[in-house]
């Protein structure tokens, strides 16, 4: 992955994308929703949100996940299909997005504390 031809974000811009898409998504819903039974209805409607502002074709998360424009549609720069959450992840940035959407939104049985 070539990092010096524009693709890789300064730290800074990282940042703030990640805020905003925190702050966008999430933070409408109050915390008791975000963290309780109803996090199903705070997932559809982070998704509506997310399809809404057409975040998977964003700079930031084009940038972000690496994409790149080729014959078939994008297609990631990272090879390494752990990077990815969505199967598909790698030419599919709304299903990468929505698979993003769903671990925030899902509990974590791994460490449940």
């Amino acid at each position: 992955m070539d990092c010096g031809n524009g693709l890789f974000m300064k730290g800074m811009d990282t940042t703030r994308f990640l805020i905003g898409l925190i702050l966008v998504l999430i933070l409408p819903n109050t915390y008791a929703e975000t963290f309780s039974s109803t996090n199903e209805d705070a997932l559809a409607s982070a998704r509506l949100r997310a399809k809404t502002l057409n975040l998977a074709h964003s700079q930031y998360w084009q940038r972000l996940m690496f994409y790149r424009k080729d014959d078939q549609g994008v297609k990631s720069a990272v090879t390494q299909s752990s990077f990815f959450l969505a199967q598909d992840g790698q030419t599919n940035p709304e299903a990468e997005l929505d698979a993003t959407l769903r671990g925030l939104f899902s509990p974590n049985i791994a460490h449940p504390d």
